[in-house]
């Protein structure tokens, strides 16, 4: 989950890729994280006709302003038609682009919790929803096993690659 999360699973179902985020929480979290988006960010909310929906719930502030109390120019040549950054905190930020993901064909889900009632760490893993594909196995053996142990996931991975044609 989370914005990258969520990015990246709109990202992926423009392309056709059946895709599930993955959210360790039952409800969105209203812990403010992050608040705003920057020039570049904001293009890319342009780009797949996201703006206007993130300007409706933000405020736009010029670039460059003061830093310690120390003013600080906007550059001279900034590149966008957005040259500004845009408030708007993080718990708005991951719903709208939550909602888009679901517009696509995406699906929610949230991480079971173990019997014991802890959900663990909140791992992040992108993978296609088939269970036979190899990276999926490996990714549910890995996260499993690292859990019992208490460990990161990547503790001890040998990284390989797959045949050709497999993801």
């Amino acid at each position: 989950g989370g914005p990258t999360g969520v990015m990246l699973a709109s990202e992926l179902r423009l392309q056709g890729v059946h895709v599930v985020v993955l959210e360790k929480d039952v409800e969105p979290t209203k812990v403010v994280r992050a608040l705003g988006l920057h020039t570049r960010s904001v293009e890319v909310m342009d780009q797949r006709g996201l703006l206007n929906r993130f300007l409706a719930l933000g405020k736009q502030y010029p670039v460059g302003g003061f830093f310690a109390g120390i003013p600080k120019p906007p550059p001279e040549r900034l590149d966008t038609a957005h040259p500004y950054t845009l408030g708007i905190p993080q718990p708005a930020v991951d719903r709208l682009l939550t909602e888009h993901a679901l517009e696509l064909g995406g699906r929610r889900r949230v991480q079971e919790p173990a019997a014991d009632g802890d959900r663990g760490p909140a791992w992040t893993s992108s993978g296609a929803e088939r269970s036979g594909m190899p990276v999926r196995h490996e990714v549910q053996l890995r996260l499993r096993n690292a859990r019992e142990r208490g460990q990161s996931p990547d503790h001890g991975v040998q990284r390989r690659r797959l045949p050709e044609g497999q993801l």
